[in-house]
């Protein structure tokens, strides 16, 4: 009996300790982002903020800029659900070249040369670290996502159930 008790209490322990690690963690992560910690994700129906970048190709994009229906994709190299959903986005551009826009999520270009080789032949392709100008008229704070806008509105999360 002594032996049940003492290993309850050594579980509980060791469960108690394990929450503390992970609230720290948690803490952590908010405090090396803080911008982040603050942003709320774009919910459909709601406008994206203004941007204005370059693709990789050297033309110049802005929020103004993406008429009509147009999906957007943030994925980051070395993210295994990014890797898993960047194939469906490519055939989704392929199907719909000029209305995708890929925002590959990177520190360097070398990093995500490629996702860009991937994208780059089906969609427009930007190239930022988060808290970039696009990443912050979507407010992202992590990849992967998809959305559909119409217009400068988020339709959708996530890609079309069917390539129009």
């Amino acid at each position: 009996m002594v032996f049940l008790v003492a290993l309850i209490v050594l579980t509980f322990a060791l469960a108690l300790l394990n929450l503390l690690l992970t609230y720290g963690i948690i803490r952590r992560l908010n405090l090396s982002h803080p911008a982040l910690a603050d942003v709320k994700p774009l919910l459909p129906d709601e406008d994206i903020g203004d941007f204005e970048t370059a693709t990789t190709r050297g033309k110049s994009l802005s929020g103004a800029q993406l008429r009509g229906t147009t999906t957007v994709g943030f994925f980051t190299p070395g993210c295994q659900p990014c890797e898993e959903k960047l194939p469906a986005f490519v055939e989704f551009a392929q199907v719909n070249i000029g209305n995708a826009l890929a925002v590959i999520v990177a520190n360097s270009s070398a990093e995500a040369d490629p996702m860009v080789a991937r994208t780059e032949k089906f969609a427009d392709v930007v190239v930022e670290p988060y808290g970039g100008p696009v990443c912050s008229a979507f407010a992202i704070t992590g990849t992967p996502v998809v959305m559909t806008l119409n217009e400068r509105r988020v339709v959708q999360i996530g890609l079309p159930a069917k390539a129009a």
